[in-house]
């Protein structure tokens, strides 16, 4: 919408409008489904790019291809499944052989937990996904990672509240993807937390700008039998497994929970929910 403010107020019949960002990155949070229902989910340029003769116009739209930024797998993956096999990997020192992975020198990991998710003030938490998590990051340290190195991608804020409380250490950062888009890590550690529906945890852009943030290696901890069911994640998956990059098992669920709060589930789609967690994480209400 501040596009079209700034074109209103200002632009004349010789004014030429560029745009310039990546449309398969996120998208404007959107607070209502009638908004949803006019594409106001989408960022102009991603609207812009879905009209044929502008997409395959090189005069109208110019895409670069090369990524200087993560290791040659990570960019593989990203290019594959986001940007069709367009990217192209320019970052040739960028490597990862920790003693403690699976595969070490394969950039992509993926852990499977079968934890409990519980809620608290509209917002989730998986405390043996968040066990796993603060395990990585302390071995990651361990292995010479400087902490502000770290960078853990948790989609609700009482999930990430409960990773930094026990992890003690500020200068690993711990929030929403949001909090990470235009920044880099070397290690990306994502936390999926969501057991069952994953609401807006399963947004393919999401998941995106997450992945595209490692450089040297992007660690996936979350429950398979969930993940599996979206094919950007059955795909991260599938990578991991078909080259000896796969992990299992998690610490217990160490606070009390009940039956009930267990299946507690939010609405179809869980929109309301995931919209006002990323509100209240980026603070612009």
């Amino acid at each position: 919408m501040e596009c079209w403010l700034a074109l209103g107020n200002f632009a004349t019949d010789k004014t030429r409008l560029i745009l310039a960002g990546d449309p398969r990155l996120l998208g404007p949070v959107c607070t209502t489904q009638v908004l949803s229902g006019f594409g106001l989910k989408k960022s102009l340029l991603h609207r812009l790019i879905s009209i044929e003769n502008i997409e395959n116009d090189p005069r109208q739209m110019i895409q670069l291809t090369y990524n200087y930024r993560s290791h040659p797998a990570i960019v593989e993956f990203i290019s594959s499944n986001f940007y069709d096999d367009t990217l192209v990997a320019m970052n040739n020192t960028s490597c990862c052989t920790l003693p403690f992975l699976p595969n070490p020198g394969f950039p992509l990991m993926f852990h499977n937990v079968n934890g409990k998710q519980r809620k608290e003030n509209n917002t989730w938490a998986n405390i043996p996904e968040a066990k796993v998590v603060i395990d990585y990051v302390r071995k990651c340290i361990n292995a010479g990672y400087k902490p502000e190195e770290i960078g853990v991608v948790s989609p609700y804020k009482y999930q990430g509240k409960i990773i930094r409380s026990r992890l003690k250490n500020s200068k690993v950062t711990v929030e929403t993807v949001e909090k990470f888009q235009g920044s880099e890590r070397k290690i990306i550690i994502i936390t999926t937390t969501r057991i069952k529906r994953l609401g807006f945890v399963a947004e393919d852009l999401r998941f995106n700008t997450s992945v595209s943030r490692g450089k040297d290696l992007v660690i996936l901890v979350g429950k398979e039998a969930a993940l599996s069911k979206f094919s950007w994640f059955k795909n991260f998956i599938d990578a991991c497994r078909n080259n000896s990059s796969t992990n299992a098992g998690g610490g217990e669920d160490d606070i009390e929970i009940s039956e009930e709060e267990d299946n507690v589930e939010t609405s179809e789609g869980d929109g309301e929910d995931g919209t006002w967690e990323m509100l209240e994480n980026l603070r612009i209400y």
